[in-house]
């Protein structure tokens, strides 16, 4: 039935009652009572399924917010370019990703599984071994579509994918693709129980749909529309759909910025104007005994509707009410929360973000929220803009502290628009990430680092060795191997115990430290072997007898301990690539023979690789 038939009936039984009462004044004051009522229901539903598009929305912002955050990760975005460079194999960049895709998997619990792929395309790391059969997709930019997941342990179902890239500045390095729980979506498609919501793509004819609690895919001629008569309703935002059974329907369009995506929604026409068939008729049957009752039956007639109406009024009160509750919320959040205007002006920031900053509230209304970013650690600019071209974004950023030192967050911001779509506001999240990243740095501190000495350990030099000499091989360059040896430390170690001969290898590590360049790189192999990879070298030979020999004078001045005062000495071996070697394996046991012939012939002694000259 059209919606303005349904008016006409309405009408018609007060025209009715007019005519068997001739009760003026009671169909005056009726007529508009139903009349308001039969337009709330058009609004309230039109509102309805407008809610229901802006929830779907939500859903897609969300986890293209938080696909993107996996793909926006700068730690991996340059393990990846390192790998796309070859200066990192592809195991050691495995090693490096896997652990940090499984946290970021840990905290969002929405996701099923995440596949990152390197810049070629080519698979790298799988987080959840069932998807590892799942189709591997890359894409310049990020990429959304719904897709089969099938598992051993249960049927197959629909869920939500997202390919991004990962970029290093304008160059892609590699490709995440990030799957997710079916729950959201099925929630958000979620209505009555007789209505019938459909999830449709117009370029590929797709159709989604929740059949249970569960999302099912067809061909897009499948959903009602496409099996039934349809009528344009006015508006034109509607559709009147009926079908061979003679069931009715109210189908309602809603376009969402999600790709070629769009919600169908499609309410039977009993239960939409339930409220308003029971009151037309109720109201003319009341309406026909107003012949005999005239005064006690028109206010029977108007009774009800204004009933109606005061629980109207009710539900726009509890509106307020709430609204009153989310400001609230808003301000005592201990979350860091900022709305500000299209162009970027703070409008309001909660009590929690301006007490991080040491700033009363009032002093941030109308700030530039890019002035309160640390150019020195991120680029205000460039978020500014990327911002402005696609209306979400999240990543780091580093917001300036009064008296303090800048903060690392995660920063969130999603977009807030109007009936007509245009961008009125941001709503921005930032969430403080400094411990974070202090225990990631932690981390790479204890694995790459000696615990005694803090100079690297053996497995970081090898893996420094290993990329020095790519470079060398490409730029055609010379540099050296330093393989020493403390003479005289088993003695220290015996005499004074090893809490001295610690404290000695400590005191050893830091006069090599200041002995070298910057660009020169220094490890402790273990117990009292310490080795060292220089820069590049012009003059390789006489440079590197230099630094040795500046060492070798270091080590000779006495070490004042806390027990005594004692003097050691340090045998050198030196050698020299690519004369002595072309691989670490190479380099690493001509310069380690030189230092055990500085052993057996004088200790210390400096003595580089295949040459009988002891220095100094």
């Amino acid at each position: 039935m059209k919606l303005f038939n349904l008016q006409r009936r309405i009408s018609l039984a007060i025209v009715l009652a007019i005519l068997t009462s001739g009760i003026v004044v009671s169909v005056t004051v009726a007529y508009p009572l139903v009349t308001e009522l039969y337009q709330q229901t058009i609004r309230l539903t039109r509102s309805s399924v407008d809610l229901k598009a802006f929830n779907i929305q939500q859903v897609y912002d969300h986890q293209l917010a938080v696909a993107k955050q996996v793909s926006s990760r700068s730690r991996i975005a340059y393990k990846l370019k390192e790998l796309a460079d070859e200066s990192t194999t592809r195991k050691e960049a495995q090693a490096f990703i896997e652990p940090k895709l499984k946290h970021a998997m840990s905290v969002e619990n929405d996701i099923f599984a995440i596949i990152e792929l390197d810049a070629d395309g080519k698979l790298l790391v799988t987080i959840n071994e069932s998807s590892a059969s799942l189709p591997l997709v890359k894409s310049t930019d990020a990429v959304f579509n719904f897709i089969e997941i099938q598992t051993p342990d249960v049927s197959a179902y629909m869920t939500s994918r997202f390919i991004t890239p990962i970029k290093m500045g304008d160059r892609v390095v590699g490709y995440s693709i990030v799957f997710f729980k079916p729950k959201q979506w099925v929630t958000a498609l979620d209505y009555l129980p007789s209505a019938e919501t459909c999830f449709i793509n117009d370029k590929t004819k797709e159709r989604i749909a929740l059949a249970g609690q569960k999302l099912i895919a067809s061909k897009q001629e499948a959903c009602l529309r496409g099996r039934g008569k349809v009528e344009e309703l006015r508006p034109n935002d509607a559709y009147l759909v009926t079908l061979g059974s003679g069931d009715r329907f109210v189908s309602y369009d809603r376009d969402i910025t999600i790709d070629d995506w769009k919600l169908m929604l499609n309410i039977p026409v009993p239960v939409m104007f339930k409220d308003v068939i029971n009151k037309a008729v109720w109201g003319g049957l009341a309406l026909l005994g107003l012949s005999l009752f005239f005064s006690w039956l028109g206010i029977r007639i108007i009774k009800p509707l204004t009933r109606k109406l005061i629980e109207q009024t009710s539900q726009i009160a509890q509106s307020a009410n709430e609204l009153k509750v989310s400001n609230l919320a808003f301000e005592q959040s201990e979350g860091l929360l900022v709305i500000t205007t299209a162009d970027l002006t703070i409008y309001r920031a909660n009590r929690s973000f301006a007490a991080l900053l040491n700033r009363r509230p009032q002093k941030l209304y109308k700030q530039p929220l890019i002035h309160l970013l640390d150019p020195e650690f991120c680029n205000p600019k460039a978020f500014s803009e990327q911002l402005i071209k696609d209306s979400v974004w999240q990543g780091e950023v580093w917001l300036k502290q009064d008296g303090a030192d800048s903060l690392p967050c995660l920063l969130t911001a999603s977009p807030v628009r109007d009936e007509d779509g245009h961008l009125n506001y941001y709503v921005m999240t930032f969430t403080d990430i400094s411990e974070r990243l202090a225990e990631e740095d932690a981390l790479t501190e204890q694995v790459n680092h000696d615990e005694l000495t803090h100079l690297f350990n053996r497995s970081a030099f090898d893996r420094h060795l290993e990329k020095y000499l790519q470079q060398a091989k490409v730029g055609n360059r010379r540099f050296a191997i330093l393989f020493m040896d403390l003479d005289k430390f088993k003695p220290v170690n015996d005499t004074y115990g090893h809490d001295a001969g610690d404290e000695l290898l400590c005191q050893v590590a830091n006069r090599m430290e200041n002995s070298l360049r910057k660009s020169d790189m220094i490890a402790r192999r273990g117990g009292d072997e310490f080795v060292v990879c220089t820069s590049f070298l012009d003059e390789p030979q006489d440079e590197a007898l230099r630094i040795a020999s500046k060492i070798h004078s270091e080590m000779n001045r006495p070490f004042v301990l806390k027990q005594a005062q004692v003097t050691i000495g340090i045998s050198i071996g030196i050698a020299i690539y690519p004369e002595h070697g072309n691989s670490a394996e190479l380099l690493l046991k001509a310069a380690d023979k030189a230092m055990y012939q500085v052993k057996e012939r004088q200790r210390n002694s400096i003595l580089i690789a295949e040459s009988d000259k002891l220095y100094p």
